[in-house]
């Protein structure tokens, strides 16, 4: 039996989910569908594909919520461009 992975992997680029988000959700976000997902973007120029976030779709925000934090194992999962991390102190 495969070993579970319990803390998501967040590069500032890509996400590699822990195995209680990867259940949760899809990776495919589609227009009228609701729940979480992690949507996977490319490069035009490069093809480089990326999954930079995990969010979820509900009715009251139907465009979408961005997961700071991830709701499972409460890794950083999401940092807007230009933030940088601050030492601890």
């Amino acid at each position: 039996m495969a070993e579970r992975k319990w803390i998501c992997d967040y590069d500032g680029n890509n996400l590699e989910p822990c195995d209680a988000l990867s259940e949760a959700c899809s990776t495919v976000a589609l227009s009228k569908r609701k729940g979480v997902y992690i949507p996977t973007m490319s490069n035009r120029k490069t093809g480089e594909m990326r999954q930079p976030y995990a969010a979820i779709k509900t009715p009251v925000h139907p465009d979408g919520i961005i997961f700071g934090f991830c709701p499972f194992c409460g890794t950083k999962i999401y940092a807007p461009a230009g933030e940088q991390e601050k030492p601890d102190v």
